[in-house]
């Protein structure tokens, strides 16, 4: 952090139910289905801001903070 065309995604060997990408506002920019514990999102085509990522495992949602450049 910060990225600019991919951000890799690692969950410690747990595989999430999804990853979703949204902006400060709120709305849902990206969202990935992963089939691994490593996940690469594409981010090339996302204006430089501040976002969050949101991993959902089941009960339980991670959320960090992703800065685009």
């Amino acid at each position: 952090n910060p990225a600019t065309e991919f951000v890799n995604i690692q969950t410690g060997g747990r595989i999430a139910t999804s990853i979703k990408l949204y902006d400060l506002v709120g709305r849902l920019i990206k969202e990935i289905t992963p089939q691994a514990s490593l996940s690469v999102m594409n981010i090339s085509d996302l204006p430089k801001d501040i976002y969050q990522v949101h991993i959902n495992f089941p009960g339980e949602t991670v959320v960090r903070r992703l800065v685009v450049r």
